[in-house]
């Protein structure tokens, strides 16, 4: 396999990038020439050392600390568990939410016997015991990983005496949060059930 196919395989492994997609993106670096290249290339190199993942919400971040976890200004009983640190920036974009984060690192597939090897359940219930919020918001995408990421987590929560709620159904089924836009989240938010 030639140099083209192996950069296009790689890109196409990333979410939402199909095969053609891919392939533009190698015909683009080799238009843009060396230094587009280079600068890929260098900021790459210095994406292991640049970020850091917080050990609270386990969100990817280039600050010292984590800013959401370490702000006093915050509301630190209430707790709003996303997929993806995607879905979290979404939330943050809407100016809507002022408590505490929790990344669960994705959602669980309805055909997934062992949820806790690919996302971090011990770690949620680790952090509910340190915390002890009040409630826990469930935000995750209106589809069927969504739905059994949340009656899989409301079934090990059931019985710990916090409120759980899940977000309104403001957003359309199927659509992920990443991509809604800030009044969508803002009337999911406000209508959570």
């Amino acid at each position: 396999m030639d140099t083209i196919n192996k950069l296009a395989r790689a890109f196409n492994r990333f979410p939402g990038i199909g095969p053609r997609q891919a392939k533009r993106f190698v015909y683009f670096l080799l238009k843009e020439g060396g230094n587009t290249t280079k600068e890929l290339q260098r900021l790459l190199e210095e994406l292991p050392n640049e970020v850091s993942q917080c050990r609270e919400c386990f969100r990817y971040h280039t600050d010292h600390s984590c800013r959401y976890c370490t702000d006093e200004q915050r509301t630190r009983d209430v707790l709003l568990v996303v997929a993806t640190d995607a879905d979290l920036d979404s939330i943050e974009r809407s100016h809507t939410f002022n408590g505490m984060y929790f990344v669960l690192g994705g959602t669980i597939s309805l055909t997934e016997r062992e949820p806790e090897k690919f996302v971090r359940i011990r770690e949620l219930l680790e952090r509910t015991k340190t915390v002890t919020p009040s409630e826990i918001i469930m935000a995750f995408a209106a589809n069927s990983e969504g739905d059994n990421t949340i009656d899989y987590l409301r079934s090990l929560l059931a019985d710990s005496g916090m409120k759980l709620s899940t977000l309104g159904r403001g957003l359309s089924t199927g659509s992920e949060l990443e991509y809604a836009d800030t009044d969508t989240i803002r009337n999911a938010l406000e209508g959570r059930k």
